[in-house]
């Protein structure tokens, strides 16, 4: 029941939209994300705001062509970092674990 629920929040999030969530907040530019992913800003862009349609909170400030994390993006950003880390951990572990 539980993981149907945790299914339910995050059907659509996967982890290029979350790596580029990770990105846009660290760089503070869509253009480089885009540039650095070798996909067209739009895409980053149209990603990006799925992301906030998704779990309902606008995570960035957007002002002409400055975007930042708001409150709520520095939170959902500290939870997505921690999740990604983890997750690399994990993969480095498993990884580890058949060489012996």
């Amino acid at each position: 029941m539980l993981n149907q629920i945790v299914m339910n929040r995050v059907s659509k999030m996967n982890l290029t939209t979350l790596k580029y969530f990770i990105s846009v907040a660290s760089l503070g530019s869509i253009t480089e994300v885009a540039k650095e992913a070798y996909v067209s800003q739009s895409a980053v862009s149209k990603t990006i705001k799925q992301l906030e349609e998704e779990i309902g909170v606008e995570l960035f400030d957007r002002e002409g062509r400055t975007i930042k994390l708001n409150q709520q993006g520095k939170l959902f950003y500290s939870y997505v970092s921690d999740s990604l880390n983890l997750l690399d951990r994990g993969i480095k572990a498993v990884q580890g674990s058949k060489k012996h």
